[in-house]
Protein backbone atom coordinates (compact mmCIF):
# COMPACT_ATOMS: atom_id res chain seq x y z
CA UNK A 1 0.00 0.00 0.00
CA UNK A 2 1.54 3.78 -0.86
CA UNK A 3 1.31 6.37 1.27
CA UNK A 4 -2.07 7.63 1.62
CA UNK A 5 -2.30 10.81 3.68
CA UNK A 6 -5.47 9.59 5.72
CA UNK A 7 -4.40 6.81 6.67
CA UNK A 8 -2.54 6.89 10.70
CA UNK A 9 -1.06 3.24 10.21
CA UNK A 10 -1.25 -0.05 7.88
CA UNK A 11 0.23 -3.46 7.72
CA UNK A 12 -0.17 -7.34 6.83
CA UNK A 13 -0.94 -9.41 9.40
CA UNK A 14 -1.85 -13.56 9.47
CA UNK A 15 -5.03 -15.55 10.94
CA UNK A 16 -2.73 -16.03 14.27
CA UNK A 17 -1.80 -12.34 14.69
CA UNK A 18 -5.03 -10.71 13.70
CA UNK A 19 -6.84 -10.67 17.05
CA UNK A 20 -3.87 -8.93 18.52
CA UNK A 21 -4.37 -5.96 15.76
CA UNK A 22 -7.70 -6.13 16.60
CA UNK A 23 -7.41 -5.35 19.95
CA UNK A 24 -4.85 -2.84 19.57
CA UNK A 25 -6.25 -0.52 16.96
CA UNK A 26 -9.94 -1.27 17.40
CA UNK A 27 -11.96 2.50 18.11
CA UNK A 28 -13.42 3.09 21.48
CA UNK A 29 -17.57 2.40 21.35
CA UNK A 30 -17.23 1.11 17.57
CA UNK A 31 -19.52 -0.81 15.66
CA UNK A 32 -17.97 -3.68 14.28
CA UNK A 33 -19.19 -5.30 10.77
CA UNK A 34 -17.78 -8.85 10.17
CA UNK A 35 -18.27 -10.33 6.87
CA UNK A 36 -17.27 -14.10 6.61
CA UNK A 37 -17.68 -16.46 3.50
CA UNK A 38 -21.04 -17.45 4.44
CA UNK A 39 -22.63 -14.44 6.93
CA UNK A 40 -22.63 -10.92 7.97
CA UNK A 41 -22.38 -10.04 11.73
CA UNK A 42 -22.95 -6.35 13.02
CA UNK A 43 -22.74 -5.61 16.26
CA UNK A 44 -20.75 -3.82 19.25
CA UNK A 45 -18.37 -6.95 20.28
CA UNK A 46 -15.21 -7.23 18.55
CA UNK A 47 -15.02 -11.53 19.13
CA UNK A 48 -14.80 -12.81 15.93
CA UNK A 49 -16.89 -16.43 15.78
CA UNK A 50 -14.74 -17.61 12.98
CA UNK A 51 -11.31 -16.16 11.54
CA UNK A 52 -10.73 -18.76 9.33
CA UNK A 53 -13.70 -17.53 7.44
CA UNK A 54 -13.58 -13.80 8.24
CA UNK A 55 -12.80 -11.85 4.92
CA UNK A 56 -13.47 -8.45 5.86
CA UNK A 57 -13.46 -6.39 9.34
CA UNK A 58 -14.72 -2.81 9.98
CA UNK A 59 -14.94 -1.10 13.09
CA UNK A 60 -15.89 2.75 13.34
CA UNK A 61 -16.76 5.24 15.27
CA UNK A 62 -17.34 8.93 14.48
CA UNK A 63 -13.88 9.60 14.63
CA UNK A 64 -11.80 6.24 13.07
CA UNK A 65 -11.86 2.93 11.31
CA UNK A 66 -10.36 -0.09 11.51
CA UNK A 67 -9.99 -1.81 8.33
CA UNK A 68 -9.35 -5.80 7.67
CA UNK A 69 -9.70 -7.40 4.73
CA UNK A 70 -8.36 -10.53 2.52
CA UNK A 71 -9.69 -10.94 -0.83
CA UNK A 72 -9.78 -15.18 0.12
CA UNK A 73 -8.91 -17.66 2.86
CA UNK A 74 -5.62 -18.34 1.46
CA UNK A 75 -4.00 -14.89 1.78
CA UNK A 76 -2.87 -12.66 4.82
CA UNK A 77 -4.75 -9.84 6.14
CA UNK A 78 -4.55 -5.96 5.15
CA UNK A 79 -5.46 -3.78 7.47
CA UNK A 80 -5.57 -0.20 7.92
CA UNK A 81 -6.89 2.82 10.60
CA UNK A 82 -7.98 6.22 9.54
CA UNK A 83 -8.02 8.16 12.20
CA UNK A 84 -10.04 11.62 12.10
CA UNK A 85 -8.54 13.61 14.65
CA UNK A 86 -5.04 12.70 13.66
CA UNK A 87 -5.27 13.26 9.79
CA UNK A 88 -6.58 16.86 10.94
CA UNK A 89 -3.98 17.48 12.92
CA UNK A 90 -1.45 16.52 10.35
CA UNK A 91 -2.73 18.50 7.95
CA UNK A 92 -3.01 21.33 10.08
CA UNK A 93 -5.56 23.56 8.09
CA UNK A 94 -4.27 26.62 6.89
CA UNK A 95 -3.99 29.45 4.16
CA UNK A 96 -0.80 28.39 2.60
CA UNK A 97 -2.20 25.74 -0.01
CA UNK A 98 -5.42 24.95 1.02
CA UNK A 99 -5.37 21.75 -1.40
CA UNK A 100 -2.78 20.14 0.55
CA UNK A 101 -3.70 21.46 4.13
CA UNK A 102 -7.61 21.63 4.78
CA UNK A 103 -9.68 18.98 6.09
CA UNK A 104 -13.06 19.87 4.32
CA UNK A 105 -11.34 19.64 0.86
CA UNK A 106 -9.80 16.12 1.93
CA UNK A 107 -12.89 14.82 2.94
CA UNK A 108 -16.58 14.14 0.98
CA UNK A 109 -19.37 12.83 3.28
CA UNK A 110 -22.18 11.18 1.69
CA UNK A 111 -25.06 9.15 3.31
CA UNK A 112 -26.42 5.90 0.95
CA UNK A 113 -29.78 3.77 1.94
CA UNK A 114 -29.56 0.57 3.35
CA UNK A 115 -30.47 -1.85 1.64
CA UNK A 116 -33.69 -3.10 3.05
CA UNK A 117 -37.37 -4.14 1.94
CA UNK A 118 -39.84 -1.85 3.56
CA UNK A 119 -42.42 -4.15 2.99
CA UNK A 120 -40.65 -6.94 5.24
CA UNK A 121 -39.38 -4.78 7.79
CA UNK A 122 -41.36 -3.29 10.95
CA UNK A 123 -39.83 -0.22 12.66
CA UNK A 124 -37.82 -0.87 15.90
CA UNK A 125 -36.42 -4.06 14.78
CA UNK A 126 -32.40 -4.93 14.68
CA UNK A 127 -32.93 -6.81 12.42
CA UNK A 128 -33.66 -6.78 8.24
CA UNK A 129 -34.83 -8.04 5.71
CA UNK A 130 -32.56 -6.91 2.32
CA UNK A 131 -34.74 -6.51 -0.87
CA UNK A 132 -33.19 -9.79 -2.39
CA UNK A 133 -34.05 -11.38 0.66
CA UNK A 134 -31.12 -11.88 2.86
CA UNK A 135 -31.23 -11.17 6.67
CA UNK A 136 -28.83 -9.03 8.76
CA UNK A 137 -29.01 -7.34 12.17
CA UNK A 138 -27.72 -3.91 12.62
CA UNK A 139 -26.95 -2.75 16.69
CA UNK A 140 -29.65 -0.19 16.18
CA UNK A 141 -33.27 -0.24 15.36
CA UNK A 142 -34.96 1.66 13.15
CA UNK A 143 -32.18 1.69 10.50
CA UNK A 144 -32.54 3.60 7.23
CA UNK A 145 -28.94 4.83 6.16
CA UNK A 146 -25.01 4.85 6.53
CA UNK A 147 -23.09 7.67 6.71
CA UNK A 148 -19.35 7.10 4.55
CA UNK A 149 -16.74 9.34 4.27
CA UNK A 150 -14.41 9.56 1.46
CA UNK A 151 -11.14 10.77 1.72
CA UNK A 152 -9.91 12.80 -1.59
CA UNK A 153 -6.25 12.99 -2.54
CA UNK A 154 -5.13 15.38 -5.00
CA UNK A 155 -2.51 13.76 -8.35
CA UNK A 156 0.21 16.05 -9.69
CA UNK A 157 -1.78 17.93 -11.86
CA UNK A 158 -3.98 18.92 -9.27
CA UNK A 159 -7.05 16.73 -10.10
CA UNK A 160 -9.12 14.90 -7.26
CA UNK A 161 -9.72 11.37 -6.65
CA UNK A 162 -11.18 9.55 -3.82
CA UNK A 163 -8.44 7.19 -2.36
CA UNK A 164 -10.41 5.54 0.64
CA UNK A 165 -13.52 5.94 2.64
CA UNK A 166 -15.02 4.62 6.01
CA UNK A 167 -18.05 4.21 7.68
CA UNK A 168 -18.39 6.61 10.26
CA UNK A 169 -22.19 5.74 11.50
CA UNK A 170 -25.55 4.77 11.01
CA UNK A 171 -28.76 6.85 10.47
CA UNK A 172 -31.83 5.61 12.09
CA UNK A 173 -34.84 6.48 9.92
CA UNK A 174 -35.34 10.68 9.64
CA UNK A 175 -31.70 11.11 11.68
CA UNK A 176 -30.46 13.95 9.90
CA UNK A 177 -26.57 13.72 10.95
CA UNK A 178 -25.61 17.27 11.96
CA UNK A 179 -21.86 16.78 11.90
Amino acid sequence: MSEIKCVKEFGTANEDSIADIIKQHIPENAVIYKMYTDKYECDKSSDISDIEHLLELRAFNKDSELKISRSSMCQQFCWRLIDDLDFKERLKCGEDDPFDNCFDMRTLDDTQYLDIDTNKNKDDTFNYTATGGGKYSLPISNAEKVKIRNYVDYDEEGIAFICDFRIVKLLKKGEVDDE
